[in-house]
């Protein structure tokens, strides 16, 4: 855990840093916490995230931390499988209790290191510029922080149960191109209202978790971004994405269980093969 607590720190001040001076970007000299952290999330200043190639780009690049974030918790349920599968399971074959345990400790090694960044976020702003706590910025705070610590721990775990099968190699670039392919779904979908009639575009701008991460798009703060595309704004409310990215939680907690409990256990090097 020492070791967890030491990349928690690091990751979480080169974080806070990278994003406050990068992507905190007020129209004035002051902001908002409400609309810092819309910022945080897909958004900058009046420019949502569009169908253009370059805001998706900028999307990607936007994400470079939570990809760290996704390689570092993607192999910390794997080695201790790898090493438990052998010395534990042996003698003590509830693999469930066991996999509960590090699925919890996952979830909150992610958790932490998104709650220290994002205030890192929150204070090197405040230095820089003058920060108005509003009414709906706790709101829309932790839903942040829930709805970006809930993705990259969907990503994370999808990792390390992967691993078990392919080794972790080749999981983490085939989890990477999944979220890349998720993140250029949102550059199709205003060309597919061409083919096919706007309320299913939007089922298809719900399904996908991407979209749940930009939360200028939500309705309940829709009014925080100078932006009228109703396609994409107001799809959900911050409350039915927590609930539905709450729901993918659930699902691939207990899909994964079942896999590492049915898993044989590992008696050769998964990345030697």
């Amino acid at each position: 855990m020492k070791k967890d607590f030491i990349f928690i720190a690091t990751y979480s001040l080169l974080a806070g840093i990278y994003y406050s001076f990068i992507y905190v970007n007020p129209m004035n000299d002051h902001i908002l916490l409400s609309e810092l952290i819309i910022q945080l999330s897909g958004c900058r200043g009046n420019l949502p995230l569009s169908g253009l190639f370059s805001a998706l780009i900028g999307f990607i690049a936007e994400m470079l931390p939570l990809i760290v974030l996704e390689y570092y918790g993607g192999s910390m349920i794997y080695k201790k499988f790898c090493i438990s599968s052998v010395y534990v399971f042996s003698r003590c074959p509830n693999r469930k209790k066991w996999m509960i345990t590090e699925i919890f400790l996952l979830f909150l090694i992610l958790l932490l290191a998104n709650i220290v960044s994002a205030m890192i976020t929150v204070a090197i702003s405040a230095v820089r510029f003058s920060l108005l706590v509003d009414s709906s910025g706790i709101y829309v705070l932790f839903g942040h922080i829930y709805i970006y610590t809930v993705w990259i721990f969907l990503i994370s775990y999808s990792i390390n149960i992967m691993s078990v099968y392919k080794g972790s190699a080749l999981s983490f670039n085939a989890l990477m191109v999944i979220q890349f392919v998720l993140i250029g779904f949102i550059g199709v979908v205003e060309p597919l209202t061409r083919f096919i009639n706007a309320d299913t575009v939007k089922i298809c701008i719900f399904i996908n978790p991407i979209s749940h991460l930009i939360l200028g798009w939500h309705k309940d703060v829709e009014e925080l971004i100078y932006n009228d595309n109703s396609l994409f704004c107001g799809f959900a409310s911050i409350k039915e994405s927590i609930l539905y990215i709450s729901f993918l939680l659930i699902v691939f907690v207990i899909i994964g269980i079942r896999l590492i409990d049915n898993k044989e256990v590992i008696a050769n090097n998964m990345e030697g093969e």
